[in-house]
């Protein structure tokens, strides 16, 4: 894999790869209705979504669902690199739709998602980056 082929995949929509040929006697079953589930916890937006790597920033994340309680953490995962997983520090409760969290200094300079552990124990992760810049 090389960055020309990255680049030529970049802005491509549909099946990148070729599906394997369906039976025609294939039947789906199912609803024809969908809806978006309600409640339980959500991560909708982070300000700022960057940091710099050479300092302290206190970040707010907006959602739905947050409770306090032990086990409250907000935890960085690098999106393209196995190393550099952090905690963020003093993650506060501001109220059921709001947390604070100090993300530390030196971390290392790539995106992350962040993945929220609840107060109590239920998990979700941001669906967009969090960057930690130069």
């Amino acid at each position: 894999l090389t960055a020309g082929d990255i680049a030529q995949w970049r802005g491509l929509a549909g099946t990148l790869m070729p599906l394997a040929p369906l039976p025609g006697t294939l039947v789906l079953r199912g609803s024809d209705t969908t809806s978006a589930p309600t409640g339980g916890l959500t991560i909708q937006s982070v300000s700022p979504a960057r940091a710099p790597a050479a300092q302290d920033t206190v970040i707010t994340i907006q959602g739905s669902g947050f409770t306090a309680g032990t086990v409250l953490r907000v935890h960085f995962v690098p999106l393209a690199s196995p190393n550099g997983a952090f905690d963020g520090l003093a993650t506060t409760l501001v109220n059921p739709s709001t947390l604070t969290v100090k993300v530390p200094a030196g971390r290392v300079v790539q995106d992350y998602v962040i993945q929220l552990t609840n107060g109590d124990g239920t998990v979700t992760s941001s669906r967009t980056a969090f960057t930690i810049t130069p």
